[in-house]
């Protein structure tokens, strides 16, 4: 039996990966450093997103998806 090269569904390794160039993309564009950094604002509220410069100047949040988004999205 050969192995399945098909991708299962629910699957976001592409996804993921695209993202990531993605973000490498705008870091080395702007010539800056991103790295993943949660941020507390000043009422305690949390706030995540996919990468952060040190200076938290440039918040970035890549979304690759192919389709309509979901209402969470």
């Amino acid at each position: 039996m050969t192995p399945s090269t098909e991708v299962p569904p629910g699957s976001n390794t592409e996804q993921r990966a695209a993202e990531l160039l993605m973000i490498t993309w705008v870091a080395n564009e702007l010539g800056i450093a991103l790295r993943p950094q949660p941020i507390e604002t000043s009422t305690g509220a949390r706030v995540e997103v996919d990468d952060v410069d040190d200076g938290r100047t440039v918040l970035v949040e890549a979304w690759a998806h192919q389709g309509p988004p979901k209402a969470a999205q």
